[in-house]
């Protein structure tokens, strides 16, 4: 059991290839990314399924207040 132990220590800390980060992101970036670009997509496709699903009712004239379609 203290070998198990020691070896999980010792794998913590080798660093294998793609667990490094990355240069930091600039603000404006960061922000495009994960608060306008996002916002923009839900906008979007809200504004598009409200149009497809619009009503598409013709005006009535007074006469017709009688009928019931």
């Amino acid at each position: 059991m203290l070998n198990h132990l020691i070896t999980g220590l010792m794998n913590t800390t080798v660093i294998e290839d793609g667990m490094q980060a990355g240069p930091a992101m600039p603000a404006l970036q960061t922000f495009i990314w994960f608060f306008a670009a996002p916002i923009g997509l839900f906008a979007l496709i809200a504004g598009i399924v409200i149009v497809a699903t619009a009503d598409r009712r013709k005006s009535y004239s007074s006469g017709d207040l009688t009928r019931i379609d």
